[in-house]
């Protein structure tokens, strides 16, 4: 075929390209991503837990927990009172009726005590509900019964005391061993700790076989205690022990239990608490006053076996032990005994033993939570670092949200908690990272942060951050290309397409930067240049193939022909049909854009090349008809012409015409209004633009003159040159609206 244009002058055409030659990739400026770490994320363990003490009081084994209580009426307290007035201090039932008072004063003291206590989950929930009104209602109330029930244990001890401290009086009532007990307790109760020893004492001297002697020495060991005098508090323990059928036998072997403890002896500790959770599971007296106290007894004891265990324990062995020892406890214990692991600072201990939950019941409600703790640990461990487990464990934890939603029997409350604790955690970290990367520009952080947009994008495609968690991920996957890795453009361009489509509206705010980097994205994954050497390498090439098209011998009938084999369209990969897809989106949100022609080149050289001649003529024509001042028209206007020579013009020689006249006719005009605008331009640079060459050659035009006048200060020459230079650009312009008029039909002259 015959060149329009000569190859020469088509070289003369130098552009300015944004590819970046000694990279060899289009570059951008990466956004910055704006990220702030929680708590949710931050690598700190749970609160050491520093329980040098047990929960459970001897109240609470001896004192009727759960014990049904009811108010007393004021008309049996006034009938003591009436009896005790009219009674003389004498009579042997005098202080019998004390101590009957007493015992109805208490009655109200542990009623109003109870009323207080049975307030306290109200008020808790209330808070949770933010019902503040309700929440100060109820601690008004709560407030008021603990005023009265303090109101009632004075009461009751000064009764006793009315006893216990007129022995002279008093002194052979056959039950003063209970009021001396009573006393001292009541005393211990308001903190006269003191005032009660005094009256434990005179227990154990004046009636050593009363039955409440163990709480005496109970009493003396638990002052003992406290005091951090764990010596002497062991041998008071070890006086109850005398008395294995006292109810509060139980709870003396589990104090036992903390005084070891508190000596770090804890292989001693764990065989004392275990000791106790089996006879609590036996029953009987020593377990404690009622089957309610031994069950309070007995979960205490387990709770602190796993302290124990935490201490000279391993998690393999965990389960076996405690499904021994706890019964249907033992998972609930597996849980501390993770707690408490992560407490210590043994993460990885306690990643062990949630692991060993998930696998004992993977369909627990508590599955999500367990992965959580899991990854809480692996983040602690790290310090939040990005890393490999790090990643897998956050992966997990959204596998475990997909398997969970599909459970069912699954409370709402579970699962909202499940999904915004794998939610928050991944968009948390996944920007995080990348802030990170962005600071240090370590590449492995940016490689492992985009598995976090992956897994959130993926898992929470819906989420009202997703456009702007997108736009990062594009960001990021944008950056590992620069870094290095070429098919992350490949994998970053339909990202950025995603941005755009997820807002198109004009003022979105990544619409532009998105739409671009979509295209430059596919580029650099495709390797494609759009620089002159290029542009001129694809129309050498081609040429070559329409030339040798052009030459093919006359087939025989019925064959096809070498021409036709040739131009034969070739099927455009799917990465290129994703380009185009991105230069579509682009075209048409940022149609203002200064990259407008050159992505309008770019796709109409994607159809020129594999040889679709018809879309490229239309696409070459578009640039070569509304972007003719533009230096990619030239180019528009040869590719054109040969696409026309190969299919255009082979169509018209179908019809009867001479390749040449076809040519001429159909293609010529058209692909020569980018040309002729050009030339017609050129005409004042023919006249003041050669300076060099005439220099050199010592031609005598008017660039020397113009250097002369210059040189030489000559102000009236100078002004004359560029008049003169003003006048050739005029006539340039003129010409070159002719020749347009000329050229292109559309165009009139008034």
């Amino acid at each position: 075929m015959k060149r329009i244009v000569s190859s020469a002058l088509i070289a003369s055409f130098t552009l300015a390209s944004s590819y970046a030659g000694a990279a060899g990739k289009y570059t951008k400026k990466e956004s910055e991503i704006v990220a702030t770490q929680t708590a949710l994320t931050k690598p700190v363990q749970k609160a050491k837990d520093e329980k040098k003490r047990p929960t459970i009081t001897a109240d609470d084994v001896f004192g009727g927990v759960g014990e049904k209580v009811k108010s007393i009426t004021d008309v049996q307290i006034n009938k003591y009172k009436r009896l005790i007035d009219v009674t003389n201090d004498n009579d042997p039932e005098k202080p019998d009726l004390l101590f009957r008072l007493a015992e109805l004063y208490n009655e109200q003291y542990r009623y109003y005590d109870f009323r207080a206590r049975e307030l306290d989950e109200k008020i808790f929930n209330a808070g949770n509900e933010g019902n503040q009104g309700l929440v100060s209602q109820l601690k008004g109330q709560q407030a008021d019964y603990q005023k009265k029930s303090q109101t009632w244990l004075l009461a009751s001890a000064k009764e006793y005391l009315e006893v216990a401290d007129h022995p002279d009086k008093y002194g052979s009532y056959k039950r003063m061993d209970e009021v001396l007990f009573y006393l001292a307790y009541m005393l211990n109760q308001v903190k006269k700790e003191d005032a009660a020893r005094k009256y434990f004492k005179r227990l154990i001297k004046d009636y050593p076989k009363s039955r409440f002697i163990p709480y005496a020495f109970l009493a003396f060991g638990d002052y003992f205690f406290d005091q951090k005098q764990l010596e002497d508090a062991l041998k008071f323990y070890d006086k109850v022990m005398q008395f294995p059928e006292s109810p509060i036998f139980g709870y003396a072997k589990y104090k036992e239990g903390w005084v070891y403890y508190n000596l770090g002896d804890f292989k001693q500790a764990l065989a004392t608490f275990v000791s106790v959770i089996e006879l609590s599971n036996k029953g009987g007296a020593g377990a404690g006053a009622n089957k309610a106290n031994r069950i309070a007894l007995g979960k205490e004891a387990k709770k602190d076996s796993v302290r124990a265990y935490a201490r000279i324990g391993t998690p393999e062995k965990a389960w076996d032990f405690f499904r021994r020892i706890g019964g249907n406890y033992a998972m609930t214990m597996m849980e501390q005994l993770g707690e408490l692991y992560n407490a210590q600072g043994q993460f990885q201990d306690s990643i062990k033993v949630y692991r060993n939950l998930m696998v004992l019941e993977p369909s627990s409600p508590k599955l999500c939570y367990w992965q959580g703790e899991v990854m809480k640990n692996t983040l602690s461990a790290t310090g939040s670092r990005a890393s490999a487990d790090n990643v897998k464990e956050l992966q997990r934890l959204g596998a475990v949200y997909e398997k969970v939603k599909e459970a069912k029997g699954l409370k709402k409350e579970q699962l909202e908690e499940c999904r915004d604790t794998t939610r928050n955690t991944l968009g948390e970290l996944a920007t995080v990272w990348h802030k990170e990367a962005q600071k240090t520009n370590n590449n492995d952080t940016y490689a492992l942060a985009q598995y976090l947009y992956k897994e959130y994008l993926t898992r929470f495609p819906k989420e009202k951050d997703v456009y702007q968690m997108t736009f990062y991920y594009g960001e990021l996957l944008f950056k590992l290309g620069s870094n290095g890795d070429n098919n992350s453009y490949c994998n970053a361009a339909p990202v950025y397409t995603k941005v755009v489509e997820l807002n198109t509206a004009p003022n979105a705010k990544y619409l532009k930067e998105a739409a671009y980097a979509a295209v430059i994205s596919w580029k650099n994954c495709l390797a494609i240049s759009d620089d002159s050497g290029d542009r001129e390498a694809t129309m050498v090439e081609k040429r070559k193939e329409l030339k040798n098209a052009g030459g093919a011998k006359k087939p025989k009938e019925g064959e096809p022909t070498e021409e036709t084999a040739i131009l034969k369209e070739k099927p455009i990969t799917e990465n290129q049909k994703k380009m185009i897809a991105a230069f579509d989106t682009y075209i048409k949100y940022v149609p203002d854009a200064p990259e407008l022609v050159k992505i309008k080149y770019r796709k109409a050289r994607i159809f020129y090349e594999y040889n679709h001649f018809e879309e490229a003529v239309v696409l070459f024509k578009d640039i070569v008809d509304h972007h003719s001042k533009d230096e990619l028209a030239v180019y528009s206007a040869n590719l054109m012409l040969d696409s026309l020579g190969a299919d255009y013009v082979r169509t018209a020689r179908a019809k009867g015409l001479r390749r040449s006249r076809a040519l001429m006719k159909h293609a010529l005009r058209t692909s020569l209004i980018p040309t002729g605008t050009y030339f017609a331009f050129s005409v004042a640079t023919l006249f003041t633009g050669a300076t060099f060459m005439e220099i050199i050659f010592s031609f005598h035009g008017m660039g020397e003159y113009g250097v002369t006048t210059i040189l030489g200060q000559d102000v009236n020459g100078a002004v004359a040159v560029a008049a003169f230079s003003g006048v050739c650009v005029l006539v340039g312009a003129i010409l070159a609206d002719i020749m347009v008029a000329v050229l292109d039909p559309r165009v009139r002259l008034s």
